[in-house]
């Protein structure tokens, strides 16, 4: 499956040439353990699905029956099984100039009883590199959002990753979990973090004038419940947009019901450049939106 599909689904450091830097590359590596450590901060937007919980929705297994009958879906057949015991998946990608174009990394973490290391698709060849730590598997392929490299960890976590974020992994797999890098919080239903997409028409320029990134968690049940962190680099940018929300807030007071909710649910603050806010979407505005 390419990464656009998985999404839907939603600081290079250099050792220079001492024995002390080596002790520190050494305990570096100790600290990959876990799939998500082999996310690289030159990622622009990590999405963590907590897919224990999701399975307890029948609509899980059926989407994955789905998945698996489809012939266009290489990269999630070649881990199918392990989505169906994961405790949580993210997907971490790169926005180019003009969007998102598929490149990105797959990390997939185990449940506590799940320790199997591989198989994987036969199309993956086992390379020629050999770490204690993890197995690593590799194939070619000339689609950009196609996996090209396959890592099993002891632990149980596995990744791929395309062509553009590879030689990134690799790196990371060798010399530790990047500094810097995002992070989405361990909660919710799905959890993001996300440095500051191309300028899009969905979203006013006034309102993201001056975002940096921003992180935050969608809860079921009911209805869909948003919470989300903006940071703006200065504190009067996170006042504009603030300002800039308030009125979207006051006319969706005005409108009809369902789009009414919104404004009723919205709770706004901000603490200098950082902008919190809150919101819940009921599943009829959803609807509205299709």
């Amino acid at each position: 499956m390419s990464l656009r599909l998985a999404v839907l689904l939603i600081v290079v450091v250099v050792a220079c040439g001492e024995p002390v830097a080596a002790d520190r590359a050494n305990a570096r590596r100790a600290q990959v353990s876990a799939a998500s450590d082999l996310l690289p901060a030159d990622l622009d937007f990590i999405v963590r699905i907590d897919t224990a919980r999701l399975r307890k929705d029948p609509a899980f297994e059926e989407a994955l029956r789905g998945v698996a009958k489809s012939g266009g879906t290489d990269m999630l057949r070649s881990v199918l099984p392990r989505l169906e015991s994961a405790r949580a998946v993210l997907i971490g990608g790169r926005f180019m100039s003009d969007g998102f174009h598929g490149d990105g990394v797959v990390a997939i973490e185990p449940t506590a009883s799940d320790r199997e290391v591989g198989p994987f698709d036969p199309t993956f060849h086992p390379s020629n590199e050999h770490l204690d730590h993890a197995r690593i598997f590799e194939r070619s392929s000339d689609s950009r959002d196609e996996a090209v490299l396959a890592i099993a960890l002891d632990g149980g976590g596995v990744v791929l990753a395309t062509t553009c974020e590879a030689d990134a992994v690799l790196r990371v797999l060798r010399a530790g979990p990047d500094p810097g890098k995002l992070d989405p919080p361990a909660r919710g239903l799905v959890a993001f973090a996300s440095r500051a997409p191309p300028h899009t028409d969905l979203v006013p320029a006034r309102v993201v004038d001056g975002l940096t990134r921003f992180v935050g968690s969608f809860e079921g049940g009911d209805a869909i419940h948003l919470e989300t962190e903006l940071s703006f680099g200065s504190p009067e940018q996170g006042a504009r947009a603030v300002a800039s929300l308030e009125p979207i807030a006051a006319r969706l007071g005005r409108a009809p019901q369902p789009w009414r909710s919104l404004s009723d649910s919205m709770k706004l603050a901000r603490d200098g450049g950082v902008v919190r806010l809150r919101v819940t979407v009921p599943f009829a505005v959803l609807r509205e939106l299709h």
